[in-house]
């Protein structure tokens, strides 16, 4: 009832009393118990989270996302610009890294589009120009941004379990400056493939970027560290070999 009232799915009412009445017969009819013999998560936060709401902890493995890496030439350099890809709403911390940008000289440029969009651009940063909007951006034309930035932030104010734009950022050879909030931290490593801050806090954002900014060396060994981390924790063939075993459990009971 609590998620039909705060409307958790998409701000609806109706879908999220429909979400809500399909896990609770589900839930009534024991079928995550009786039905599934494996659960599989990107992260153990995530894992921990389903514990908690009654899900068998035996039955539970963590099995990283697939991503092709190689796909990616990586770019240590790039032009020293903070990217920011998603939607733009306050959630995703949007409000939060312009907040940031008022208070650092790091350019921020931001790619996406939302439903808080209209406040985005009402944004005094945005209005006076010191960030930069490329509206929603895809396929080669998102890698070729990705590619001239020199770090890339996620802002996250939610539970956003290992999030695609850490995998490219990595892939591309990016530090990232994130959240510490839920996943998040079990990828982005503070002060090895990027660095850290308080969810919410425009200041600590602010300061992350600025080191950044001026250790030239300490940002190329991190996004040299996010690199070889997607190497060896995204390769499809990686996941290929976890899940085979997940399968083989599951499969003999």
């Amino acid at each position: 009832m609590h998620g039909v009232v705060r409307r958790c799915f998409r701000g609806s009412y109706a879908e999220s009393a429909a979400y809500a009445t399909a896990l609770g017969i589900h839930r009534a009819l024991g079928t995550w118990q009786r039905s599934v013999r494996r659960f599989v998560v990107p992260d153990r936060f995530l894992g921990e989270k389903l514990v908690h709401g009654g899900f068998p902890a035996d039955r539970i493995r963590t099995v990283c996302n697939p991503f092709d890496v190689e796909r990616y030439v990586p770019n240590y350099g790039g032009e020293g610009y903070a990217l920011f890809v998603g939607r733009w709403i306050r959630p995703k911390g949007i409000f939060t890294l312009l907040d940031a940008a008022a208070r650092t000289k790091v350019k921020v440029v931001i790619a996406g589009d939302g439903e808080d969009a209209e406040g985005v651009r009402a944004h005094p940063v945005v209005r006076a120009g010191t960030v930069t909007l490329v509206g929603a951006v895809y396929g080669e034309e998102m890698e070729r941004l990705l590619n001239r930035a020199g770090m890339v932030v996620v802002p996250s104010e939610w539970y956003d379990n290992l999030p695609m734009m850490v995998c490219q950022a990595f892939a591309a050879g990016k530090p990232v400056v994130a959240s510490r909030i839920n996943g998040i931290p079990e990828y982005v490593r503070d002060g090895e493939t990027g660095l850290l801050f308080a969810p919410g806090d425009a200041a600590g954002l602010a300061t992350s970027l600025d080191r950044l900014a001026a250790d030239e060396g300490f940002r190329l060994s991190l996004g040299r560290e996010a690199r070889r981390t997607a190497e060896q924790l995204f390769s499809p063939g990686q996941w290929v070999a976890a899940m085979e075993l997940v399968m083989e459990e599951a499969m003999g009971g």
